[in-house]
């Protein structure tokens, strides 16, 4: 056995210790297909690590990555994939992600990877070559209008984060088909595997996952870039608000807040803290004392705190502002205990055609979290 079938071997073992890999298939997919040969600029060593790795920037801001390998299991496993499947892929970052899949559904199945940065798509389909994958086809397109001229395909997986479900996705999947996307929620991301109905898309399971944004038509429509900083959120914030975070960031405070550790991945009350509705910003600052800060949870034009992934160190968190975003953060932490602190893997959800006037932000009614993103209304509730 050489040394890099090692590597490949200790990372899928890796994986399912850590719960991240069930799929036999999946699990002989990733022993197989050589990341390294993807990723060629990283050692052996670090490839095969469950890492993640920038592989382009423009200005600063990264847009592609190869992504890591425990969220790619995930996602791999809710597509259900079968030899001889028809297969789209939105983003082809590296290649590798393409090679899997074409792995999976074997000679007699197709994967068409788009990707719409031309120089992008180009490496990954060298890479493919390189390694004999004859059934994978790059194609350099906005990703958000799919890819007709191989259409219908029986699942499509989209690897950048998407603020709704464009229409021609849905148009090219066969009825019965899934989609697996990682859904802009209010700050968080979540992978969802949605299996198509007629018109409709009901969900079969849920994951945590973390994407760069979409590119193209159907990217993020509410971000803000500063001089040293990037801002997105998924609804309209005033103009007041964009123009204040700055200065609130400057004078934050730290303060005690009681916030939950983790007992596996995803076990995190950000999910049902983004459902609530307030405002949830992605702030990422490369430079200064806050270094990154992903996610910010705004509840005025004077108020922000600043949410964790993971459990806060000696469970401080900054607050910029008044103290209203603390008062709700801790409220909202409080009826996360009371409706038994529901977490990711309980989430479920419905898209479907509506015109019904709702914004782009979560709101509670019946037990449901509902908004509107493009023609699609969204249904999020958490399964008891």
């Amino acid at each position: 056995m050489t040394y890099e079938q090692r590597l490949r071997n200790q990372l899928v073992k890796g994986l399912r210790r850590n719960g991240f890999l069930h799929n036999d298939t999946v699990a002989e997919a990733l022993s197989t297909v050589r990341r390294h040969v993807f990723v060629p600029d990283r050692s052996l060593k670090a490839v095969y690590r469950d890492e993640a790795f920038i592989t382009k920037q423009l200005d600063g801001v990264p847009v592609s990555s190869s992504s890591q390998p425990s969220i790619m299991a995930v996602m791999l496993e809710q597509l259900e994939l079968e030899p001889g499947q028809r297969v789209l892929e939105i983003g082809a970052g590296t290649g590798y992600n393409a090679a899997l899949l074409a792995s999976l559904v074997k000679h007699r199945g197709r994967v068409t990877t788009v990707d719409i940065d031309p120089e992008i798509a180009a490496r990954a389909k060298a890479h493919l070559r390189s390694e004999g994958f004859n059934n994978a086809h790059v194609v350099t397109a906005d990703g958000g209008l799919g890819y007709a001229d191989d259409a219908p395909y029986d699942r499509i997986i989209a690897t950048a984060s998407c603020w709704q479900v464009p229409p021609a996705w849905i148009d090219q999947l066969k009825d019965g088909g899934l989609l697996v996307l990682p859904l802009r929620l209010n700050g968080a991301h979540i992978s969802l595997a949605l299996r198509k109905h007629g018109e409709d898309l009901m969900s079969t399971s849920a994951a945590t996952c973390g994407f760069m944004p979409l590119r193209g038509a159907f990217g993020p429509p509410f971000e803000r870039r500063f001089d040293d900083a990037t801002a997105s959120a998924d609804g309209e914030l005033s103009a007041t608000a964009w123009a204040s975070l700055g200065a609130m960031l400057r004078e934050a405070r730290d303060v005690k807040v009681s916030f939950p550790r983790r007992r596996y991945a995803g076990n995190t009350p950000l999910y049902y803290i983004a459902l609530q509705g307030k405002p949830v910003l992605r702030y990422f600052r490369q430079t200064g004392s806050w270094g990154m800060i992903p996610f910010l949870l705004m509840t005025s034009e004077a108020s922000a705190i600043a949410l964790p992934w993971q459990r806060p160190p000696r469970g401080r968190l900054p607050l910029c502002g008044s103290d209203e975003a603390l008062d709700y953060l801790r409220k909202t932490l409080s009826r996360w205990h009371v409706e038994g602190q529901p977490d990711q893997r309980q989430l479920r959800a419905r898209v479907r055609p509506s015109r019904v006037r709702l914004g782009p932000l979560p709101r509670r009614a019946n037990g449901k979290y509902r908004f509107r993103r493009g023609d699609h209304l969204f249904e999020l509730w958490f399964e008891q």
